[in-house]
């Protein structure tokens, strides 16, 4: 269940799920005009970190507990609450981090919290409230429970240094491994489990190791790992019962083909210093990954990196950059990424100077397969087509653009500062008697 990262993508099915299948085109940041006028009650909207869908809804939770939300699978967000900003706190104590986002029906989402708690909202994100999970009885690092869903009603959880497994969505719960292994110093701080709940894995903090199960549970074996980098923010992404991938926190990218009970290093892509800390598999061979490119974003200390977004077809053995609508100084940095189906590609985390002022770099983008897009700002009516070329290509009247589209429709609203980071190519001409309506494979101005 791939219900904790985060991205879209409009790209016909066939083509996804072809051992082939690549994405030759790029992300579009979305404009988050969710600000509440009022500063003097708000709580600050920073970064999303988490998203997830159930249908065309979806659901992103920010850093201070904001709740942004789609209804439109992902194609515009506003905020979660009733008067449709997004800067509505959502009733936790703010010491609490929120680990885990599941959307579990339409207007049902729940957030399972650090510090025991299961948050839940039946009013589409307007309000939530919380459920301590009593049944738990861990002794150490009560506030690291991180969690897998296996369906709607079970789900996998760690706290301290027990493994819990609730079938009534948190309601109630119990014990399935107690890892009496542990010393003083160790303590479990991230988990993952394959979709059928068959293949678990525990990391164990202070120590490099691993917990491993191959049989929902039953039994675990320690294992040493040969690498570095285990802590709260280890990324961890079964893509079956026996492929699995592991983020380390020092830009590493390992694989098992066993479950985890073994891993090797993988490549990292073409002209990169390391992978960053997001990545999703829709399967055993496609997936995406976050790495910091050289050549990209803004020179620091004469170094020039900046996080970018690349796709692999072929199990992680090689990677191609999906950036082309991303001009090259445009800044990234993504929180978590989500790959769900063909529908469904997106980055969540900040960009540039932020979509506003006043969002603190709050950003989600999405992906898009085709040859181009069509982009306005919010402060003007101009639209463009942003081409394969990579150039922005301003449609300069209404019969030119009706000689291309039959609506607005795909209209996108994005940030004028990414607009205006782009270069500017020639206008858009009207499309000749007899040409394709297919404007990005014409482009012949």
């Amino acid at each position: 269940m791939k219900l904790q990262k985060f991205i879209i993508a409009l790209i016909a099915l066939a083509v996804l799920l072809s051992p082939t299948a690549s994405f030759a085109q790029g992300w579009v940041p979305f404009l988050l005009d969710v600000i509440d006028e009022d500063l003097d009650d708000y709580y600050p909207l920073k970064e999303p970190k988490v998203i997830d869908f159930y249908g065309n809804v979806g659901y992103a939770l920010g850093d201070d507990g904001t709740m942004y939300k789609s209804l439109d699978n992902g194609k515009s967000w506003i905020g979660a609450s009733d008067d449709g900003v997004g800067n509505t706190w959502i009733g936790l104590t703010s010491q609490w981090a929120i680990y885990n986002l599941y959307a579990l029906a339409e207007n049902t989402v729940m957030m399972i919290s650090s510090g025991r708690y299961a948050n839940k909202s039946d009013n589409g994100g307007l309000s939530f409230y919380s459920n301590y999970l009593e049944y738990v009885i861990s002794t150490k690092y009560s506030w690291l429970m991180k969690s897998a869903q296996i369906n709607n009603e079970e789900y996998l959880f760690i706290d301290g240094d027990h493994l819990y497994k609730t079938n009534d969505t948190f309601e109630t719960g119990y014990v399935v491994y107690n890892a009496t292994e542990l010393d003083s110093n160790e303590y479990l701080c991230d988990m993952a489990a394959s979709d059928s709940g068959k293949s678990i894995i525990l990391l164990v903090c202070n120590s490099d190791s691993t917990l491993v199960s191959d049989n929902a549970g039953k039994t675990f074996t320690r294992k040493e790992l040969s690498f570095h980098g285990i802590s709260t923010s280890t990324e961890i992404n079964f893509a079956s019962d026996k492929v699995v991938y592991m983020l380390s926190t020092t830009g590493e990218l390992y694989k098992s083909i066993d479950g985890g009970f073994s891993w090797g290093i993988m490549p990292k892509p073409n002209n990169t210093l390391r992978f960053a800390d997001s990545m999703d598999f829709l399967d055993e061979q496609n997936g995406i990954a976050v790495a910091y490119s050289y050549g990209y974003g803004q020179v620091v200390f004469d170094l020039q990196t900046s996080e970018r977004i690349f796709f692999t077809s072929n199990g992680g053995y090689s990677w191609t950059m999906m950036n082309a609508f991303i001009p090259n100084e445009f800044e990234l940095s993504n929180q978590s990424v989500y790959y769900d189906n063909a529908d469904r590609l997106f980055a969540v985390g900040g960009c540039d100077d932020g979509t506003d002022s006043k969002l603190n770099g709050a950003c989600i983008l999405r992906y898009n397969p085709a040859d181009g897009v069509l982009i306005k700002s919010a402060e003007s009516k101009k639209v463009y087509y942003s081409g394969k070329d990579g150039l922005l290509h301003w449609i300069p009247n209404e019969s030119t653009f009706y000689s291309w589209y039959d609506n607005f429709n795909s209209v996108e609203t994005v940030p004028k500062t990414y607009i205006d980071s782009m270069n500017i190519g020639n206008e858009a001409i009207p499309r000749r008697s007899g040409e394709t309506k297919n404007i990005g494979k014409v482009m012949n101005w």
